[in-house]
């Protein structure tokens, strides 16, 4: 019934894994390396799904369904998918883009050398508009590192984000880490990441060091450790614990 709802009307916040920006403004952290690649959909026995292809990988035109209401191919879209933590949601999420204004806000900052690592800060983001006229904006906040809370969540989160190339929930991919309570580190086991963030904090007056990879989020009180993982920060690297 027209004017019953307000025309920006989407429903109450969900606890979804997935991020999507409301109407108005939400703040993010990126807390991870993006994929990038195709992404389209196809209709399967348990319904319609999304297919994810990467960069390298090619889209035939057989698997690609026609929309029936125009009768030609789907588009295909360009995507990126990044694990983020919502800060207005308090949760670990993906943010899937596919939206070429925030991509090209993002790369603007990258590309500038004070926002270049866009792991360091939130990013504030305003969604005004509906559907093709729909418009993005995306502020960078000053430098900042995160909340305890939010450490401790992104520790007890381990997100898979290749995952999402193999059709399986990223989340559910891995299991979820035994943390150490003083360093906030895995225990007992091997893996191949790599090192987005290393932080030095202070805790029962103890001095440990926090490194914020792809595959969790690891620490250690050794200050020679520490200090590799310093010298390391922003490379793949084999991490023991």
């Amino acid at each position: 019934m027209h004017g019953f709802l307000p025309s920006d009307y989407e429903g109450p916040p969900t606890n979804s894994r997935y991020f999507k920006p409301p109407i108005g403004r939400s703040r993010v952290r990126i807390i991870g390396s993006a994929i990038t690649g195709s992404l389209f959909w196809q209709t399967t026995h348990d319904g319609r799904k999304p297919i994810r292809r990467r960069m390298n990988e090619q889209v035939l035109p057989s698997e690609v369904e026609i929309d029936p209401r125009s009768g030609k191919p789907e588009k295909v879209k360009h995507f990126w998918a990044c694990p983020i933590w919502n800060v207005d949601a308090g949760a670990v999420q993906i943010w899937e883009i596919t939206q070429a204004t925030i991509m090209d806000a993002i790369i603007a900052l990258i590309n500038t050398p004070e926002w270049a690592d866009v792991t360091q800060f939130d990013l504030v983001i305003s969604r005004s508009g509906e559907g093709l006229e729909t418009k993005y904006g995306i502020a960078p906040t000053p430098i900042a590192p995160l909340s305890e809370l939010a450490l401790a969540e992104i520790a007890a989160t381990p997100i898979d984000i290749e995952a999402l190339f193999r059709g399986v929930d990223p989340f559910d991919a891995a299991p979820a880490p035994q943390a150490d309570p003083a360093a906030g580190a895995p225990q007992g086991g091997t893996v191949e990441t790599l090192i987005n963030t290393v932080e030095q904090f202070e805790k029962g007056g103890a001095i440990y060091w926090r490194a914020i990879t792809d595959g969790g989020l690891f620490g250690t009180g050794d200050a020679g450790v520490g200090q590799q993982l310093e010298n390391l920060n922003g490379q793949r690297v084999r991490i023991e614990w």
